[in-house]
């Protein structure tokens, strides 16, 4: 008896893990960026888009806040991740900030993107065209903004994971 007891026990703390997508939620808070990153990724090496391939480890904190010429102080947490091949343009950034802080985030990305077009405009053809498409928004307490080939599709796969 006590045998079924632990496998009904181990079935229901089975089945409460393994319901959700792992990677914790946009709403409250509890995404885990660098495991989001990593299946998005993935996706990538598995043909689901033509988003660039991205380097594994994150850029700095400190990094970021001279690529994005802003002050992180309001910043919760952020994961971003540049392409492999920096000519590709592909870019991944997750920002927890609050809500109230997005026009903030919005000059930010701003600010970066005409970086990214006065550094590649004249080298890459097709650098007018990524980065006019880039998508950037709010999804729960995380502010997002994706450069590179696919970016909505990368955009569509997140805003699924609610």
């Amino acid at each position: 008896m006590k045998m079924k007891k632990y496998i009904l026990l181990f079935l229901c703390f089975f089945c409460l893990c393994g319901c959700s997508h792992g990677v914790g939620k946009f709403e409250d808070g509890t995404m885990q960026l660098s495991k989001l990153s990593d299946k998005i990724n993935q996706k990538s090496i598995n043909g689901d888009w033509q988003f660039p391939l991205l380097n594994k480890e994150a850029i700095s904190l400190n990094e970021v806040s001279k690529l994005y010429e802003m002050d992180m102080i309001n910043i919760k947490e952020c994961e971003v991740h540049s392409s492999l091949i920096p000519a590709q343009m592909g870019e991944i950034a997750f920002f927890h900030v609050e809500e109230k802080e997005d026009s903030m985030m919005k000059q930010a990305v701003e600010k970066h993107i005409a970086q990214l077009k006065s550094k590649w405009i004249n080298l890459i053809l097709e650098a007018d065209a990524v980065l006019s498409e880039v998508k950037e928004g709010r999804i729960g307490e995380y502010y997002y903004v994706i450069v590179g080939s696919d970016a909505q599709k990368v955009v569509n796969y997140i805003q699924n994971m609610k």
